[in-house]
């Protein structure tokens, strides 16, 4: 037996043809079979070698032709010989050369011709041509190949067609030309011959409408001329209805124009009255009605200057600017009074502008940004142009980089105060000085040198022999080292005599370590001797208001604590040259130097910190 291997398309096809059979045998067992012969023959199709789907699709076929025989004969019994058309053309689908179903089609063929003929005779004789030709068109679909019988219907349509015209003439002798029309349509619909005489017929129904339309316009313009303008636009509105177009179309606007220009005029608003008269004027050139509307601006143009004036009196300068702006559309000789008003208005709209500058120079001088953008806002919006525009910028990216910093964004309020700075509107300076504050900037900072006390409270000495008591005490008395200005030079002399006398032996060796803000920890090498300097240094990257700490601790002979002063880097930064103290700590000296030609993170001569040792001796506090 030879085994067969199942493709990924064989499968799909197997699939496919599983579920056209379910479909067909669905339809089948509800008597559907049309819809059991199409799911059949996919089927099929699908598996052409499958005996049972061939043996399904037969039966499926024969009765489906069955269920169409039958109807097809009930429709006949009924005499219902469209129906019976209908269903013996589907059964001859299946049939086609059964003679029964042949001669059931050629007898409902017959009949049917005859119901449309005899119907579309009786539309005729009740004067229904459209009817008529529709039976008509319907019984000549049915004989196509019958050609005596065909051209017996077309004879029979011919004179239908003449009937329709004859009727059609009486109609346009009667002017009845929807009537007329209607026939004529529907006679050209099947005799190209009658075409001409309907389009005669529109032609001459057109001239009919637009007689009656001037008729009716002809009233409107005897209305217009006695200045009932009301009247006017219903006749002028009648004439459009009857036919669209021509110049009642124009006049119609004229009169509306008119009639809202009188009754704006009525009530005192002349600057409505002289625009509705603008309209009524565009929309006519017939010098009768010019003549008619012409005079009325000259009165309304003056009723319309005395308002706009008391509205300039009253300060509200663009009601009146609008006003006159109209006014000079109807009588340019009123320009100059529009022209003077406008300066008017911006005069006062300029002293407005300043008045509210002052605000905001007030707001800017006590530093309340908000206020001061909202005042230099208003300023601006009165009267463009000027010092408040500047200001205003100013005012909010101050505003903006402020806050920033407040919330520690240095690098948002440093491109605001930046931007304020670019306004050119810095004039105390304020902004450039808080930019070179909060500009990140990298900084060498250094640890130079340090000096200790070199015994403990008790005058003992931190390393080597026991010193003289009276050297001792001299040592304990040391003052830790004042802050002076200049640091430097009072490290250097600060106990140096004291200092210079303590013996070799008794020198400690000391270091110093740090603490940066992010947690990392260094230290310097140890050097011997109560005062120790260094070249120890650490590039970071701050600005002047860092509050971060830097924080040290003075170690001796591996470890042992002498003291742990610290700075905020912000102080560091802005004295440069400091001196530190605390406990054992006479004075550290750590400098600060603005932007090293070392990256920042560069490390010099610092090491890893060693343990702290808390020594068991006394502590200076």
């Amino acid at each position: 037996m030879t085994s067969r291997k199942l493709t990924p398309v064989f499968l799909l096809l197997f699939a496919a043809c599983a579920s056209a059979q379910r479909s067909g045998d669905r339809a089948a067992a509800i008597g559907n079979w049309d819809e059991a012969v199409l799911d059949y023959t996919q089927a099929v199709h699908d598996d052409p070698d499958s005996n049972d789907l061939r043996k399904k699709l037969g039966d499926a076929r024969k009765k489906a032709a069955a269920a169409a025989t039958a109807l097809a004969r009930q429709c006949s019994d009924q005499a219902d010989w469209e129906c019976a058309l209908s269903a013996t053309d589907h059964a001859l689908t299946y049939l086609p050369d059964d003679g029964d179903l042949l001669a059931l089609r050629k007898t409902a063929v017959e009949n049917a011709l005859f119901q449309h003929q005899a119907a579309a005779r009786d539309a005729a004789a009740h004067h229904l041509y459209p009817r008529a030709f529709s039976e008509m068109s319907r019984a000549l679909a049915l004989c196509a190949g019958d050609q005596e019988t065909a051209a017996a219907l077309r004879k029979l349509q011919a004179g239908f067609v003449a009937d329709a015209v004859a009727e059609a003439r009486k109609e346009l002798e009667n002017k009845a030309y929807p009537e007329a029309i209607a026939l004529l349509q529907a006679a050209a619909g099947v005799d190209p011959l009658a075409q001409p005489l309907l389009d005669q017929a529109r032609a001459d129904q057109d001239r009919e409408l637009l007689g009656r339309a001037e008729e009716r316009a002809r009233q409107g313009d005897a209305a217009a001329l006695r200045a009932d303008w009301q009247t006017a636009q219903e006749q002028y509105r009648a004439a459009l209805a009857v036919h669209a177009g021509g110049r009642a179309e124009r006049l119609v606007r004229m009169a509306a124009g008119a009639a809202s220009a009188q009754a704006a005029a009525t009530r005192q608003d002349f600057g409505a009255a002289l625009q509705e008269l603008s309209r009524a004027l565009a929309a006519t050139s017939e010098e009768s009605f010019l003549a008619l509307l012409r005079p009325l601006r000259g009165a309304w143009v003056d009723g319309a200057v005395t308002q706009a004036l008391s509205l300039r009196a009253a300060r509200q300068y663009p009601q009146a600017i609008a006003l006159l702006e109209t006014v000079v559309r109807a009588d340019a000789s009123r320009a100059p009074v529009l022209a003077e008003t406008r300066r008017a208005y911006d005069q006062a709209q300029a002293s407005l502008a300043e008045a509210l500058a002052q605000q905001g120079d007030a707001a800017l001088a006590s530093r309340d940004w908000r206020t001061a953008e909202q005042r230099y806002a208003a300023s601006v919006e009165a009267h463009s142009g000027g010092r408040a525009a500047r200001l205003r910028t100013y005012s909010s990216a101050m505003g903006s980089a402020e806050s920033a910093r407040q919330e520690r964004r240095f690098g948002e309020a440093a491109a605001g105060y930046r931007a304020a700075v670019e306004t050119g509107a810095d004039s105390s300076g304020y902004a450039a000085h808080q930019l070179q504050e909060v500009q990140p900037r990298r900084w060498l900072i250094s640890i130079r040198a340090v000096k200790v006390r070199p015994v403990h409270a008790d005058g003992t000495a931190l390393v080597g022999p026991a010193l003289a008591p009276a050297m001792g005490s001299a040592l304990r008395a040391i003052p830790l080292a004042p802050a002076g200005a200049a640091p430097r030079a009072t490290l250097a002399s600060h106990a140096a005599a004291e200092l210079s006398r303590v013996p070799p032996a008794n020198q400690p060796r000391v270091r110093v370590e740090l603490t940066l803000p992010d947690g990392r920890r260094m230290a310097t090498p140890e050097r011997t001797g109560a005062y120790a300097t260094w070249s120890s240094a650490v590039v970071l990257s701050a600005n002047a208001a860092d509050d971060r700490a830097l924080r040290f601790r003075v170690t001796h002979d591996g470890g042992q604590d002498l003291g742990a002063p610290s700075i905020l880097l912000a102080e560091l930064l802005q004295r440069r040259d400091v001196l530190l103290s605390g406990e054992s700590v006479l004075a550290l000296e750590i400098t600060a130097d603005p932007d090293p030609a070392l990256p920042e993170g560069a490390i010099i001569d610092l090491g890893a910190p060693g343990p702290v040792i808390i020594a068991p001796s006394p502590h200076w506090r």
